[in-house]
Order: C-alpha cells, then sequence, then structure tokens
C-alpha cells in the first residue's frame, strides 16, 4: 500500500503519546460550509493487531492533506474489522463544532443579547477558538429545551445576516468569501491550463428560486405588519410566482427587514446554479482545496468560463478507484452579478455548435 496523500495525527488518551498514521485503504473527508461539523472516515489496514487498542473515542485528532493542516477535531469511534486474514481499523470523527451540536444549550430567556458577545463566551466554555464578527443586538432570546447551543447561535445571527461555519481550527462568523480572486483553475476541453477535470456536472435548477419574499413582524397587537419585502423583477416579468413568508419578532427596524428579504431573494436565485467536478488528488501536485474559496471553472463543451465559488470539497479514496476530490461550487460574486443584472438564467453560453442548429 503507497502512502496516502493524508496524514492523520492522534493524540492516544490511551497511552498518552501521539501518533501519525498515513497509510489507508479507504477515506473520506467531507468539508462543508453548509454543514455544522464536518465528518470523516478513515479505514487503515491492522496487520497482526499492531494499532489494536492504541485509539479510543475522543481522541484528539489533526488531518493534514499534502502537508497542510485542514481539520483538526475528535474521534467519534473506532471499529476493528476482519475480512478473511485481513484486519482493518475504521477510524470515525468530526470537527470541534461536534461539542455545540451535541450539547443542548440551557433553557433560558435573555434580553438585548449582543451576539458576538455570546457566541465567544460559548465557544470558550466548550474549548473552540472562533473569529466572530460584530452583529446586530437580538433583542430577546428565548432558549426552550432540546435546542443545541450550535441552533442558538444560528438563530441570534438571522437578522443580521452572518453565516457561521468552522474551518481548520476555528468557528467563525460573518459573510463567505465569495468576492476573493481565484485559488485554482480547473478545466475540461479548452486550451486553457489548469487542473484536469475528470467529470463535470452543472445543475441549473429553479425548483427553490422564488419570485417574492415577504418579511412580516410582530405588532402590539399580536398580529403580523408586513416590514420587508423583495422581489425577482425577472422571474415576475415571465409570470412564474413563488412566494416565500418569513417572520421576525418584532416590527422595528424595516430597512434591517428590506435587506433581509433582498439577500433570501437574492441568495435563492445564486443556488439555483450548482457546479460539481470531480478531480484527481495528485500527491506530485500537492494540490489541497478548502471552501470558503474561489476557482476559474471552463468547460468548452458547454461554453463556460466562470468564477465560482468552493462551498464544499469531498476527499475520498476506495481501494478500486483511488484518491479524488469532488467539489461543489455556486457563482462567486462577479458571476453572480453578472447573470443577475442581465437576469439571465445560466453562467453558459450558447455554443457555436448550437448557434448553427436549424
Amino acid at each position: 500500500m503507497i502512502k496516502s496523500v493524508f496524514k492523520i495525527q492522534i493524540d492516544s488518551n490511551r497511552v498518552g503519546r501521539t501518533y501519525q498514521v498515513f497509510r489507508f485503504s479507504e477515506f473520506s473527508v467531507d468539508l462543508d460550509l453548509e454543514t455544522d461539523a464536518d465528518a470523516f472516515d478513515f479505514v487503515l489496514k491492522n496487520p497482526g493487531g499492531i494499532y489494536s487498542g492504541l485509539f479510543s473515542k475522543f481522541d484528539n485528532v489533526r488531518l493534514y492533506l499534502n502537508g497542510v493542516k485542514i481539520l483538526v477535531g475528535n474521534l467519534d469511534s473506532v471499529g476493528y474489522i476482519t475480512i478473511g486474514s485481513d484486519n482493518y481499523i475504521k477510524l470515525s470523527g468530526r470537527d470541534l463544532c461536534w461539542k455545540l451540536i451535541d450539547n443542548d444549550a440551557l433553557p433560558d430567556t435573555k434580553e438585548s443579547v449582543d451576539p458576538k458577545s455570546y457566541i465567544t463566551s460559548k465557544c470558550g466554555e466548550y474549548g473552540i477558538k472562533c473569529d466572530v464578527k460584530s452583529a446586530d443586538t437580538y433583542e430577546k432570546l428565548t432558549i426552550g429545551c432540546g435546542e443545541s447551543e450550535m441552533s442558538i447561535m444560528n438563530n441570534i445571527l438571522l437578522e443580521s445576516k452572518q453565516r457561521i461555519w468552522y474551518s481548520v481550527d476555528t468557528l467563525y462568523t460573518g459573510d463567505w468569501l465569495t468576492y476573493k480572486s481565484p485559488k485554482h483553475v480547473f478545466v475540461l476541453n479548452t486550451k486553457e491550463t489548469g487542473i484536469p477535470i475528470e467529470t463535470f456536472r452543472l445543475e441549473e435548477d429553479g425548483t427553490d428560486m422564488k419570485s417574492e419574499i415577504k418579511v412580516y413582524g410582530s405588532d402590539s397587537h399580536g398580529g403580523y405588519n408586513l416590514v420587508g419585502t423583495s422581489t425577482n423583477s425577472y422571474m415576475e416579468k415571465l409570470g412564474i410566482k413563488k412566494r416565500e413568508t418569513a417572520r421576525q419578532y418584532s416590527d422595528k427596524a424595516s430597512s434591517k427587514y428590506k435587506s433581509i428579504a433582498d439577500k433570501k431573494i437574492r441568495d435563492s436565485f445564486r443556488n439555483n446554479q450548482e457546479c460539481t467536478i470531480e478531480v484527481r488528488l495528485d500527491k506530485d501536485k500537492k494540490y489541497v482545496f478548502m471552501p470558503n474559496t474561489t476557482a476559474q471553472v471552463i468547460n468548452g463543451f458547454i461554453g463556460m468560463n466562470a468564477l465560482m465559488f468552493i462551498k464544499k470539497v469531498s476527499y475520498t479514496k476506495t481501494v478500486d478507484d483511488g484518491s479524488k476530490a469532488t467539489l461543489v461550487l455556486i457563482p462567486a460574486d462577479t458571476t453572480f452579478e453578472k447573470t443577475w443584472q442581465n437576469k439571465g438564467t445560466s453562467v453558459t453560453k450558447v455554443t457555436k455548435a448550437a448557434k448553427n442548429l436549424k
């Protein structure tokens, strides 16, 4: 078995030592901005029981890809497998945000909550590094039974239109870096140079697109006041009605709720175009792909040359198929604005072959 592009450092609680493992039969690592905790699975051979008893649930773990640290977390489980004369160990775990998912918040009611102070305090309580941006005060926070620490954090950021995600070893809040310059170029059927695409999929799906967003606040009599609205004029012009309503807990600051509606309508337009590409992992090239970065994607077959935003990366290896990276991308800011302003429906262009059709 050849040395993998991945390496794991595991702090064994049982023996009080740190071990490095870098030979795997299979692995699966998901890094996803929209998942509260990234997960990983590694299967390694255990000849003669050499690794037996070393690793256990809750051991600290650091994952490295081509020498670059990409995730800090803990083991959830250790499994032992025997197939014929071969013995294996399966190591499964998640990033440190598991602590915020698996712990329910204590029931409470708080007035005038500052999201930055609240999230920073909670991260400190669970031993998680954080980089938290300032956000609008959350007027009244009511925590019921069965709500996780992570769900509460997400809730108090909604009115500020901020996201929350974890990368490498730190929890972040704010906006994704959809405006950055591309870190990679991926190519298919073009003279341009870049990382060859083995498998390509582009789906343009209007199922979740909205033509209108209406935001309501609560009035003093327990009713609803319309406090913010936004529309997709392109869909309205086509006569397509797909309305969504949302509720906020007050009717103050209507301008803020208007911007919330605008963001929802624009996000539904951006997310309708999702590109998935698969590339071979090459340890000689030292590729490291991470979410929250951008990439240029060029596909000559469909007339696509667009700046896209990487929101998810999955690394996999199987015995039969080798090591691969699968990236899920949506339009980056420059691509999004171009299609939004032109009310376009595609990141592709009409190809020369299509123009010649009769």
